[in-house]
C-alpha cells in the first residue's frame, strides 16, 4: 500500500496476509486495519516511510507474527484499541552493520518507541505505555557510548539492571539486600568489633543483634542523633543511604505504576 489517501477510506479487515507492506503511506482520511491473522506465524507486516494520521489498529495479535515493525513513519495520532504487542515489534527493519548504522538503527527505533509510547499515553494505556518507555529507554541506551556517555549510559543501566525501568518490584526487592549487604560486610570485619562470623560458634542474642543492626542501617531515615559512624565510614554509610533509597523509591513506582 503507498500513495497519498485524500479522498478514500480504506478499510483492511478479516485478512490473512503472508506479507503487509505500508511505504510511504499519506493517510489524509480514514485507514483501519483490523483482524488480521498471521498466516502459519510466519506473516510480516512492515510500516515504513509513511505518515498514518488517525490511522485505527484494532483487533490484532501481533504476538502470532514473525514480525512487525515500524520504519520511520508518523504514529502519535494512530489508535490502537485491543492490541497484543510481542517482542517481535520493532522500531525500524533490523539489519547488520558496523557500530555507526546500528547506532543508527537504534535512534530510529528509539523514535518509534517513542511515538508509540505518547500514542499509547493519550488513550491511557497505561501497560503498554510503560512497555514502549522500556524500550524507548533501552534504544537510547544503544546510542550511547560508554566514553562520551559514561554517566547517562550508567544510569539508564542501572535503572533496567535494578527495576526494569519501574516496571518490576521484585529486582529492587532483591538488590536493596544485595547492595546493602556488599556496603554491610566492611562494616562486619572493621567497624564493628561486638560482631565476628564463626562456624564453630553461635549466640542467638549476637544473631539477632547483628541482624537488627543490619536492618536498622537499610533505613535510610534514621534520625540524625542515632548515628554511629565516624571518620571514613560516613562514606560507606552515605552509600548505604542511596541505596536503599533508590530501591525503595523503585519499589514504590512499581506498585504505584497502575495509577494516575
Amino acid at each position: 500500500i503507498a500513495g497519498t489517501s485524500r479522498n478514500l477510506s480504506l478499510f483492511i479487515n478479516e485478512i490473512i496476509p503472508k506479507y503487509l507492506h505500508i511505504d510511504q503511506y499519506v493517510n489524509e482520511k480514514r485507514l483501519k486495519i483490523a483482524n488480521i491473522r498471521s498466516y502459519q506465524k510466519e506473516s510480516r507486516v512492515l510500516v515504513s516511510h509513511s505518515q498514518l494520521g488517525k490511522a485505527e489498529f484494532n483487533n490484532l495479535d501481533f504476538s502470532h507474527f514473525k514480525m512487525v515493525s515500524f520504519e520511520q513513519s508518523n504514529l502519535v495520532d494512530c489508535i490502537f484499541t485491543n492490541i497484543t504487542w510481542a517482542k517481535t515489534v520493532y522500531g525500524s527493519s533490523p539489519s547488520k552493520g558496523d557500530k555507526m548504522s546500528n547506532r543508527s538503527f537504534s535512534s530510529k527505533s528509539r523514535e518509534t518507541f517513542r511515538q508509540l509510547k505518547y500514542a499509547m499515553s493519550k488513550q491511557g494505556d497505561v501497560i503498554n505505555e510503560q512497555k514502549f518507555h522500556a524500550l524507548e529507554m533501552g534504544m537510547y541506551f544503544e546510542t550511547l557510548t560508554w566514553r562520551n556517555d559514561f554517566w547517562t549510559k550508567l544510569i539508564i543501566f542501572l535503572s533496567w539492571l535494578t527495576s526494569d525501568f519501574g516496571q518490576s518490584f521484585w529486582r529492587p526487592l532483591v538488590f536493596i539486600f544485595v547492595f546493602h549487604s556488599l556496603f554491610f560486610l566492611p562494616l562486619l570485619f572493621g567497624f564493628f568489633s561486638e560482631f565476628r562470623i564463626s562456624i564453630t560458634e553461635f549466640s542467638f542474642p549476637a544473631f539477632w543483634k547483628g541482624l537488627n543492626t543490619y536492618l536498622f542501617l537499610m533505613n535510610p531515615l534514621r534520625k540524625p542523633d542515632q548515628e554511629i559512624f565516624y571518620g571514613g565510614w560516613i562514606c560507606i554509610d552515605v552509600l548505604m543511604r542511596i541505596s536503599s533509597s533508590y530501591m525503595i523509591y523503585n519499589m514504590i513506582r512499581a506498585t504505584r505504576r497502575f495509577i494516575k
